[in-house]
């Protein structure tokens, strides 16, 4: 909040509008610490490492019609906030932030990725995959190319719409299970077959297998990230 006022109050002329700000000019020193300030903001809504720790929890205790809100739209409200403030409004100190938020990135998917094999419960299990692609969104931010901030975007669609998804199915198979814990669901799929397919498309499409969003998204961001074009 506070960077968002120090945008805000800068200059000659006091202006909450986006447009407006981004004619201003701000001072590299200023720049960097709102960007600091702003970064730590967005990578707390975003799970960035090491901002991440409360998305798991939340979602192991949250009811699902609530995690499909939070992994669907409110999750990538940090990534929103960090396209339209970051990297619109801070060019300058983007530049200086952008090697660490790659290396953020690939930790992102690769801590990511590990915790998610490592939890039983199967919310949790969604959450910490959540968290790795987060990983590429912030890659894509940073790819200062058109097709990587593109491929950004798409992977934050894609995964609303997936994350959503699993999250319906593991409420209802909590309904007929009554418990998350993957290692007491033995035989699911001959109790909810139709259930079990569904689950096997989303995980495809969370895998990001070719032919799917998931997949369209994840390699435009690689694309752009070894790209030479800019935005």
């Amino acid at each position: 909040m506070v960077a968002g006022l120090g945008l805000a109050f800068y200059g000659d002329n006091i202006t909450f509008d986006i447009a407006e700000l981004q004619l201003k000019q701000f001072p590299l020193v200023l720049e960097l610490l709102l960007y600091a300030g702003l970064l730590v903001a967005f990578g707390v809504k975003l799970a960035i490492f090491p901002f991440h720790t409360w998305l798991a929890d939340a979602h192991g205790e949250a009811s699902s019609p609530v995690s499909m809100v939070l992994a669907g739209v409110l999750l990538k409200m940090g990534g929103y906030g960090l396209m339209r403030f970051n990297l619109e409004l801070l060019p300058q100190a983007h530049v200086y932030f952008a090697p660490l938020l790659a290396i953020l990135g690939v930790v992102n998917i690769v801590y990511g990725a590990l915790n998610s094999f490592a939890q039983t419960n199967m919310k949790r299990r969604l959450a910490y995959s959540s968290i790795s692609h987060m990983g590429f969104v912030l890659l894509g931010i940073v790819s200062y190319t058109d097709l990587g901030v593109n491929g950004a975007m798409l992977q934050m669609l894609s995964h609303g719409l997936i994350a959503s998804v699993l999250f319906f199915l593991a409420g209802v198979t909590y309904d007929r299970t009554r418990t998350m814990m993957m290692n007491q669901m033995g035989g699911i799929a001959q109790a909810m077959p139709k259930v079990f397919a569904l689950f096997t498309m989303g995980a495809m499409a969370s895998l990001a297998l070719p032919g799917m969003s998931g997949f369209v998204g994840e390699l435009e961001v690689f694309v752009g990230d070894g790209d030479g074009g800019s935005l």
